[in-house]
C-alpha cells in the first residue's frame, strides 16, 4: 500500500518489507530503535516529511520510513453462539421467576458496585 493512502489514527498495517527500520526521530541518521521484521504489526499515528510516526505492537514510538511498504490488517471475525434454549433454561423442575432474575440482576449490580469502588479508594 503506498504511505500517501496512509492517514494519521489509520487501522493497524502489517509491514511488508523483510526488515523495516524503526528510527529514534524522523532522519535516517537518528538512532535505530529496532529492525521490524515482515508482518510486524503497527498502527500509523502520525506523518512527518517523508517518515512515518508509528507505534509498534509492543509500545515502541519511532519512524519508519514512508516508503517501507505496508498491508491493512483486517481482523478475523469472531464466532459469536447463540445459547440454545435448553443451555438458556433454568435447571430443571425450576420455573424463571420474576425473583430469581431480580436477584441476579441485584447481584450484578452489586458485585459491579463494589468493584468500582475498590478502584476508588486504590486510585484515591
Amino acid at each position: 500500500m503506498a504511505s500517501d493512502d496512509i492517514t494519521e489514527g489509520s487501522s493497524p498495517f502489517r509491514t511488508a518489507d523483510s526488515q523495516t527500520t524503526l528510527f529514534e526521530k524522523p532522519d535516517p541518521a537518528s538512532t535505530v530503535l529496532a529492525q521490524l521484521p515482515s508482518g510486524a504489526l503497527v498502527t500509523v499515528r502520525g506523518r512527518e516529511g517523508d517518515f512515518l510516526r508509528i507505534l509498534t505492537s509492543d509500545d515502541k514510538l519511532g519512524y519508519i520510513p514512508g516508503s517501507a511498504s505496508m498491508i491493512p490488517f483486517e481482523m478475523p471475525p469472531i464466532p459469536v453462539e447463540m445459547p440454545s434454549a435448553a443451555t438458556s433454561a433454568p435447571p430443571q423442575g425450576q420455573k424463571p421467576t420474576f425473583l430469581r432474575t431480580l436477584r441476579g440482576a441485584v447481584g450484578l449490580i452489586l458485585g459491579w458496585l463494589g468493584h468500582n469502588a475498590y478502584k476508588r479508594r486504590r486510585i484515591g
